[in-house]
């Protein structure tokens, strides 16, 4: 199962204010989404954003009507102080079609790309273009499918598959993700990831940070191919005086669950 999430009831997953994405210098962010309709331009995705400045971090939002921008911030300064881009011309959503999405950002040397089903997209410039030294530390709640601080609704669909990471992930990690694979399969660096398996299995298996579910409901999950946990052997018996060794299987085979 995933979550599903309308904007009409202001429903959402909220995982709170999560310090570790405070100052960073690069980040990655990933969710799946089938949307149930293009929506209204500035419908949220996924944000940790506010009505100041102060609380400005990272949003992602639809833009020009079934577009996908992603933009971070320092904060303080507000617009100026960030930068931001935009799916351009590619209608990465469209209505019961399920897409995997990646966005990265790195400050220096300045870097931030769009991933859509494991491919890069071409983007265009969205809101600035500054070169923001690091997030900062903005004092709002990191949530999917709504943005309480300013009622902003989300983008309804089937949500699922969220994850963080704290630096920019290796080109084969977006790709592999955009193909279905789960954040799992890299967890170096991880500062959250929930399945959103459903509306009251919402665990942060990284960052053990609460996720509070508003108005959610249950949906199909996506087919995701999940790494399977390592096996322990124990060796053979040895030698009088000597003991056997517990060694670890390095089978990560994939199994695929719907």
């Amino acid at each position: 199962m995933a979550v599903e999430l309308l904007g009409a009831g202001n429903d959402r997953l909220d995982f709170g204010d999560i310090a570790s994405v405070d100052s960073l210098t690069e980040i990655s962010v990933a969710f799946s989404i089938k949307p149930a309709s293009g929506g209204l331009v500035g419908n949220r995705l996924i944000s940790k954003w506010g009505s100041t400045s102060a609380k400005e971090q990272i949003i992602s939002q639809l833009v020009n009507t079934d577009e996908i921008g992603f933009f971070v911030t320092k904060g303080g300064t507000g617009t100026a102080n960030g930068v931001g881009r935009q799916t351009n011309a590619t209608n990465p959503l469209v209505a019961g079609t399920l897409i995997r999405v990646v966005f990265r950002w790195k400050a220096s040397p300045k870097s931030i790309d769009i991933w859509v089903n494991g491919v890069n997209q071409s983007v265009i410039t969205w809101i600035a273009n500054a070169t923001p030294v690091d997030l900062g530390t903005g004092s709002t709640n990191l949530q999917v499918g709504h943005e309480t601080d300013e009622t902003s609704d989300g983008v309804d669909g089937d949500y699922s598959e969220i994850a963080i990471w704290d630096h920019k992930i290796p080109d084969n990690v977006a790709i592999a993700y955009g193909k279905g694979f789960s954040p799992l399969i890299y967890p170096k660096g991880g500062l959250v990831y929930c399945r959103a398996l459903n509306s009251s299995h919402l665990v942060d298996e990284w960052g053990g940070n609460t996720v509070t579910p508003t108005g959610a409901a249950d949906a199909p999950h996506p087919a995701v191919y999940y790494p399977r946990r390592p096996s322990i052997i124990t060796a053979p018996a040895a030698a009088p005086g000597g003991s056997s060794i517990p060694v670890i299987s390095s089978d990560y085979r994939m199994r695929r669950s719907a």
